[in-house]
């Protein structure tokens, strides 16, 4: 699993494509269906991870 050095902070960014969007991250990246919570890692997640919006809402972010 990806990680970064200690004491550095995790990074994520979102580009719009035309199939969806692209997120790239440094960390571990999480989704939740809500932007409180139920965070959980997204499995096998690479930078750049690929995201076609497609169902229910979901939120991202990049942990250490």
């Amino acid at each position: 699993m990806a990680g970064t050095a200690p004491g550095t902070q995790p990074t994520l960014s979102l580009t719009r494509t035309q199939t969806g969007i692209s997120i790239t991250f440094t960390g571990t990246l999480e989704s939740a269906p809500s932007v409180t919570g139920s965070w959980t890692n997204v499995p096998n997640a690479t930078s750049p991870f690929s995201v076609t919006p497609v169902g229910p809402q979901q939120f991202y972010r990049a942990k250490q």
